[in-house]
């Protein structure tokens, strides 16, 4: 049994913070505490992030709010609110299979996270702009004409813009900090 949590990546240029867990086997579990979350980050008072499952399933759980079951590409909150978080409140996540893997995006205090999904068929393109952080979930795709085989690829588009070729079904979530 082991959970991997990945050091914060912090994206100064985007104002956003990823996080990163990844799940050995079923009924590994995470809890981030809110009282143990940096004020400088985070704001304490409301909880602005999205958590998304990147692969397998899991429960995502933010005290006072609820919780959801989290397949692949299912966002947890689903919409673009702030909720409130008091202390004594945590962030769970549970997985239910084998290897799955969540991140987890947080716009600096100031800021709100704007998430987009948008759909991709064979043969689609989208660009996704600079300034924003984009999960391609997709089994056979290119990004700036390079082929990924990845099932999923996360795109921090800082310096310049990222353009990707659907050569599947599949989507991106897009976040961005405003």
């Amino acid at each position: 049994m082991a959970t991997v949590i990945h050091k914060p990546t912090f994206i100064s240029s985007m104002k956003l913070v990823m996080y990163m867990t990844s799940f050995e086997i079923t009924g590994d579990e995470f809890v981030i505490p809110r009282d143990s979350m940096g004020p400088d980050t985070l704001s304490t008072s409301t909880y602005k992030s999205r958590i998304l499952a990147l692969r397998g399933s899991g429960c995502a759980e933010v005290t006072g709010y609820g919780s959801k079951e989290c397949r692949a590409g299912e966002l947890f909150p689903e919409n673009n609110v702030d909720y409130p978080f008091p202390s004594g409140s945590d962030v769970r996540i549970v997985s239910r299979s084998d290897n799955a893997a969540f991140i987890g995006i947080t716009p600096y205090p100031d800021k709100v996270l704007a998430t987009d999904r948008i759909q991709l068929s064979s043969g689609d393109t989208y660009t996704v702009n600079q300034g924003s952080l984009a999960v391609v979930l997709c089994d056979n795709f290119t990004v700036n004409g390079n082929a990924s085989t990845d099932t999923y690829k996360i795109l921090a588009c800082q310096i310049s813009d990222a353009v990707v070729v659907a050569a599947s079904h599949g989507q991106i979530i897009k976040f961005t900090a405003v």
